[in-house]
């Protein structure tokens, strides 16, 4: 025999009696298992988002982040690093994109005389533009 719960809900200002049958309102725990933890791993690293996920495996985004929340943030650290470990040995081997890529984000390489021929030009102009006003 189930339990069952009588609650008033208050409606214009009257109020009724509604009940609810405790059964159907049971919490289940969550115990992870490591399929369930190697799924929201390849879930989370394929761009999936946490609602899509919790979703899947039939629970609630918050019990997702309880129970997952480990593998939400190491995982993606870990996807970063494979990336950049593949990245920096594509341009060891003369991948010339992975090479520039590489010293542009990492070596903080820029085209630092291109952007400053820019300034003199603008500069340039500037100062003409001052002179035939002033003439």
């Amino acid at each position: 025999m189930y339990a069952v719960m009588y609650t008033l809900w208050p409606v214009d200002s009257d109020y009724r009696v509604q009940e609810r049958d405790m059964a159907k309102e049971i919490e289940y725990a969550h115990y992870p298992t490591d399929i369930q933890r190697a799924l929201v791993r390849d879930f989370y690293a394929s761009g999936v988002p946490q609602e899509r996920i919790a979703i899947h495996l039939q629970i609630d985004v918050k019990t997702l982040r309880k129970h997952y929340r480990e593998d939400l943030d190491y995982n993606l650290d870990g996807m970063v690093g494979k990336l950049g470990k593949n990245l920096y040995q594509d341009a060891l081997a003369g991948n010339e994109k992975a090479r520039e890529f590489w010293l542009r984000t990492r070596g903080r390489w820029s085209n630092a005389k291109d952007r400053d021929e820019e300034k003199d030009d603008k500069a340039l102009s500037l100062l003409e533009q001052i002179r035939n006003k002033v003439l």
